[in-house]
């Protein structure tokens, strides 16, 4: 679908803001310095320099090239990076920029059906007393969080994947959750800075569960399901999840948009990260191993995602097999079999529970893991080979060249 230039530079703008965003409220603004000596210390990385002044260019090119008024986030933002940027600083800007695509929305033009989407429809309700039984009270805490702290904050926050479909490793799967935030919580900086400390201690417990987690809390705002991009968070995933606020089956409220450029860009993004690693670099620890191995088992979905073919990530292996020779699939499933044989078994005993309760520091656990738990047992080395590596990115170049031919990247 071709789409014209106004439209292009608005949907860039909301893709960094939606990136910044995530950022902030998961503490991957800071420093690895800030993160050691959080709360009492905090200092704002290079990435998000970098990625606010790639902010600023966008919006003036939005000024000049397309007639689009974002004027005052200009502003603010060239106020703020004349001097190092700070908790309070980021906030102002993030604040300012949903202001002005809320405003900058009508002149686009676009006229978009309002789907309803119900969460839970295929899993059913989140039953605390099952997630007890399964020895995941640290789940069951999380939601105890999210009731009594930031219910208000959201319009919803759910949790997904393998943690909500029941169907876990213990100690490899990580926990995904997503919350969407609430129109003027985004607009008001202090509201976002109270936000992000109560998203900061729900991070505690999910570094619990998986210390090796390579990502956050997913975040959403409300503005983003006006003008919904399903690469963002495909609405397929919402059947399989469950509302962490709500007790009975909740129905959003989505417009959808083209989202073709952004499905080609993680395309790219996910078989570059592949290609680019290097089998040093990705046997140096189990966090970057895991890390691999999640973006190749990820790869799959994205592909199909190309043709506008959104699905549960599981059932994408089937639906990818047609037209890939079976050699490749040895690949696969290694990876699905380190799964389940995962050197770190994290059980959720009761007395450890109150760790997270009593560290106000939601990066220790990852901290720690990194430095003293990262080694790579022998068994996973012997699987986990050059030849391993070598053949993955012959299979890269193969899925890239069937892209190509079957037209998924030619817009």
């Amino acid at each position: 679908m071709k789409i014209n230039e106004r439209c292009q530079l608005f949907f860039k703008l909301q893709n960094i803001a939606h990136h910044i965003l995530n950022m902030f409220l998961n503490g991957e603004d800071l420093t690895r310095t800030a993160k050691i000596f959080y709360p009492i210390y905090s200092q704002i990385n290079i990435s998000t320099h970098i990625k606010i002044k790639e902010c600023l260019d966008l919006l003036r090119n939005a000024e000049k090239q397309v007639n689009l008024d974002f004027k005052d986030s200009i502003y603010v933002i060239e106020q703020k990076i004349k001097n190092n940027l700070t908790i309070n600083s980021v906030t102002n800007i993030i604040s300012q920029l949903y202001k002005d695509l809320d405003i900058n929305f009508n002149k686009l033009d676009m006229h978009l059906e309002t789907q309803k989407i119900i969460i839970g429809e295929e899993v059913g309700s989140f039953t605390a007393e099952n997630y007890a039984k399964m020895g995941l009270a640290s789940i069951v805490w999380i939601k105890k969080i999210i009731e009594e702290s930031c219910k208000f904050e959201v319009l919803e926050f759910i949790i997904h994947g393998s943690f909500s479909t029941l169907d876990f490793n213990r100690g490899f799967s990580d926990i995904d959750l997503l919350a969407i935030i609430r129109k003027e919580i985004i607009n008001d900086p202090l509201k976002l800075i109270s936000l992000r400390a109560k998203l900061n201690e729900i991070l505690k417990y999910i570094y619990f569960i998986d210390p090796f987690q390579h990502h956050g809390i997913s975040v959403l705002s409300e503005f983003d399901l006006n003008f919904y991009p399903q690469s963002y968070f495909p609405l397929i995933i919402y059947k399989y999840s469950k509302s962490l606020i709500n007790k009975n089956s909740s129905i959003l409220q989505i417009k959808e948009r083209t989202s073709y450029y952004e499905r080609v860009e993680a395309f790219y993004g996910i078989i570059n990260f592949l290609k680019n690693t290097e089998y040093k670099i990705a046997t140096k620890g189990l966090y970057r191993l895991k890390f691999y191995l999640s973006a190749l088992m990820l790869l799959p979905c994205i592909f199909l995602q190309l043709r506008g073919d959104y699905m549960y990530k599981k059932y994408s292996f089937n639906k990818i097999k047609e037209g890939i020779p079976d050699d490749f699939w040895d690949i696969f499933k290694k990876a699905t079999l380190l799964r389940e044989t995962w050197p770190i078994r994290n059980s959720n005993y009761k007395w450890f529970i109150k760790i997270p309760k009593i560290n106000p520091n939601p990066f220790m656990i990852p901290i720690y893991y990194r430095i003293f738990k990262n080694c790579i047992p022998k068994y996973c080395l012997n699987m986990f080979n050059y030849d391993y590596f070598r053949k993955t990115k012959i299979f890269l170049d193969f899925i890239s060249q069937k892209a190509k031919n079957e037209g998924y990247l030619n817009g």
